[in-house]
């Protein structure tokens, strides 16, 4: 069904002042696009892969110990800690296992990473790709 006469001459008036298309349906116009005419760029996510499980986290030292049961952790790599305290994600600068310091570690590790929050046992552990 049409919409009554009354309702479409302000429709016409909006979208002469703006130069923007107007719907009919909400009388509001589109949200502008960039000058270049592409669209924003959409916020990607990285792809994450289970590394292991946080066994403990020592608070004074802010040292996390996990066990990694997953893909291996290199120095070098982007890890994410998942837990009831939000995300917390950062590059893994040194790792060690019982006190000596490695650049690899593999299923079965127990590993022990400084870390710049806390986290708590049970956090799971991921690899940024």
């Amino acid at each position: 069904m049409a919409a009554p006469k009354r309702l479409r001459k302000p429709l016409r008036a909006a979208a002469a002042k703006t130069k923007a298309p107007v719907t009919r349906t909400t009388g509001e116009r589109p949200a502008p696009t960039p000058k270049s005419g592409r669209l924003p760029a959409r916020s990607v996510k990285p792809k994450r892969i289970l590394v292991g499980e946080v066994t403990h986290y020592f608070d004074r030292a802010g040292v996390a110990a996990f066990m990694v049961t997953g893909a291996p952790v290199l120095l070098g790599d982007r890890l994410e800690f998942e837990g009831s305290q939000g995300p917390l994600t950062q590059k893994v600068l040194s790792l060690q296992i019982n006190r000596n310091p490695v650049k690899k570690a593999v299923m079965g590790d127990e590993v022990g990473l400084k870390v710049s929050g806390p986290v708590k046992e049970g956090d799971r552990v991921f690899k940024l790709l």
